[in-house]
C-alpha cells in the first residue's frame, strides 16, 4: 500500500477510536456513581468516603477529616439514605468528568422525620490512580417538593399469582421523561406488586424507540412532564415526548404492544397531551372533583353518583372523600365493588372504548382550586383496543401505588388507604387484561 494511503488509514482509525474510548470512560464514571450511591444507601461509610479525594467540595462546604467524622456519626446515629440517581449525563474531558443527574428517594433522619426528593445533582470527578473520585459534589432540591414517598410497609397478600415469580411478561416503567412516579421512587409499591404477581419489571431511562420497546409486553408511563416543570410547576408546560417518540409508541402499540398511560391533574396533561392525542384521548389540564370534596379523593362504585347534593364523608384518616361516579361492569372490574382515586384529571375519547370509571353529574374542572368548567360525560378510566395492541388509560396515578404524604402528616394515598382496599386487585386485573391474548371474535 502506498505510504499516503497508510497515513490516511491510520488517521481514520485514530479518529474512530476516540468516541469508543470516551464512551468507555463515561461508562466507567457512571458505574462509579452507582457504586457511590449504593454504598451510601447501605451505610457502608468507609466505602462511600473512599469515592472522594481529600478536601473534596460538597453541598455545604469541604469534606475534611472533621466532615468525614460527621458523616460517619450521622450514619451510625440512624440517618438513612434511599437515593437513586437517574438520567445520568456524563462528559469526560481528559482526566476530568462532569456529571449531571436527578436524585430521587428519601432521607430518613433520626427520630423518624423524612426528607423527600427529588434533587438536582452535579459532580466533578478526576481520574486518581485509575479510579474516578469525586472532587466536587452538589445537591439542590427541585421546586416541585411533592412530599410524597413510597410506603415501605405495604405488602398486600397475593394468594394466586398470575404467573410464577419471574416468568411473566416484561413490563417497562418509563423513567426517561422526568416522571413523578418511578419504579425506584413512589411507584415502588406498584413495581413490587407486579413482581410478586410474576411479572418481570424493569426501569426504562431510554428515549422511546422501536428497539427499546420491542422486548416489552407493557409500557407504563406515569406522570411524564417537561424539564422546565421540574423547577417550577407553574411554568408553561412543554411536550414531554418528541414527535419521534410518540410515533414509536403508537406504532409499537398498533403492532401488538400494551400501554398503561397514567396522566394526573395539572400540569401533567399538558406535558403528555401529544402521547394522549396519538391514541385519540383528550385530557383537561386541571384537577377533576366535586365542590364538596376538596381533597379530590373519590370512590367509584357500581351504584354510581346520583347527583342529589352532597356526597362527602370522612375516611379513617379524617380526610374528606366522595362518591366519584360509576364503576362499569367488565372483566377488569368483576368481583370488585369500589375503586378509589386521589384527585386526578378527566378525559374523553371519540374512539371505540370500554369505560371503567365514569364521573357522575356535577364533577368540575379546577385549576389552582378555581372552578373552570363542569365536565359532562368525562372519564377517569377506560380501555381501548388499538390495532393489534391495547391501551389502559387513567386520569389518576396515585391509585396504582401506595404513598405516604409526608407534608400532610403522614396520611396514606393510594392502595394503602383504607378506602382503597380493592385497588390492588383492580391493578392486577388491569395488567391481566393488558397482557392476555384477545378472545376470538
Amino acid at each position: 500500500m502506498r505510504p499516503d494511503r497508510w497515513v490516511l488509514l491510520l488517521s481514520i482509525l485514530s479518529v474512530a477510536r476516540v468516541p469508543v474510548t470516551l464512551q468507555a470512560q463515561e461508562a466507567d464514571v457512571r458505574e462509579a456513581i452507582l457504586r457511590t450511591f449504593a454504598a451510601l444507601n447501605d451505610a457502608r461509610v468507609d466505602e462511600f468516603l473512599s469515592h472522594f479525594v481529600p478536601r473534596a467540595q460538597v453541598v455545604m462546604g469541604g469534606i475534611d477529616e472533621l466532615e468525614f467524622q460527621r458523616i460517619r456519626t450521622a450514619l451510625n446515629d440512624g440517618r438513612r439514605y434511599d437515593w437513586r440517581p437517574q438520567q445520568i449525563r456524563t462528559r469526560v474531558y481528559g482526566n476530568t468528568a462532569v456529571t449531571t443527574a436527578y436524585v430521587h428517594g428519601t432521607l430518613r433522619l433520626r427520630g423518624g422525620s423524612v426528607v423527600a426528593g427529588p434533587w438536582r445533582y452535579t459532580e466533578t470527578r478526576i481520574l486518581d490512580q485509575g479510579q474516578w473520585k469525586i472532587l466536587q459534589q452538589h445537591f439542590s432540591p427541585l421546586g416541585q417538593g411533592v412530599g410524597q414517598v413510597a410506603d415501605p410497609s405495604f405488602h398486600p397478600a397475593i394468594e394466586d399469582p398470575t404467573f410464577a415469580i419471574g416468568t411473566g411478561p416484561l413490563v417497562l416503567i418509563d423513567e426517561a421523561h422526568f416522571n413523578m412516579h418511578t419504579a425506584w421512587g413512589t411507584y415502588r409499591p406498584f413495581a413490587e406488586l407486579l413482581r410478586r404477581d410474576g411479572y418481570v419489571v424493569r426501569e426504562s431511562d431510554a428515549t422511546f424507540t422501536s428497539e427499546v420497546l420491542m422486548p416489552a409486553s407493557v409500557l407504563v408511563i406515569g406522570n411524564a412532564m417537561s424539564i422546565n416543570l421540574t423547577e417550577d410547576q407553574r411554568s408553561p408546560p412543554l411536550p414531554a415526548f418528541t414527535a419521534d417518540e410518540v410515533a414509536a409508541v403508537r406504532s409499537w402499540v398498533h403492532g401488538g404492544g400494551s400501554l398503561l398511560l397514567l396522566i394526573d391533574h395539572n400540569p401533567y396533561p399538558a406535558s403528555a397531551q401529544a402521547m394522549a392525542t396519538a391514541f385519540g384521548l383528550r385530557f383537561l389540564n386541571c384537577g377533576a372533583t366535586y365542590r364538596d370534596v376538596a381533597s379530590g379523593r373519590l370512590i367509584f362504585t357500581r351504584a354510581g353518583h346520583d347527583g342529589r347534593g352532597r356526597q362527602a364523608a370522612r375516611g379513617a384518616d379524617w380526610i374528606t372523600y366522595g362518591v366519584g361516579g360509576t364503576l362499569v361492569d367488565h372483566q377488569v372490574t368483576r368481583g370488585i365493588d369500589s375503586v378509589a382515586t386521589f384527585f386526578g384529571s378527566a378525559f374523553q375519547t371519540d374512539l371505540p372504548h370500554q369505560p371503567l370509571l365514569v364521573f357522575g353529574p356535577g364533577v368540575a374542572c379546577y385549576s389552582a382550586r378555581e372552578l373552570e368548567a363542569s365536565l359532562p360525560d368525562y372519564l377517569q378510566g377506560a380501555l381501548l383496543e388499538f390495532g393489534a395492541g391495547r391501551v389502559a388509560v387513567f386520569g389518576e396515578a396515585g391509585m396504582f401505588t401506595a404513598q405516604i404524604n409526608v407534608s400532610a402528616g403522614g396520611t396514606k394515598m393510594g392502595m394503602n388507604n383504607p378506602i382503597a382496599g380493592q385497588n390492588p386487585q383492580f391493578v392486577r386485573n388491569v395488567m391481566n387484561w393488558l397482557t392476555r391474548p384477545r378472545e376470538p371474535r
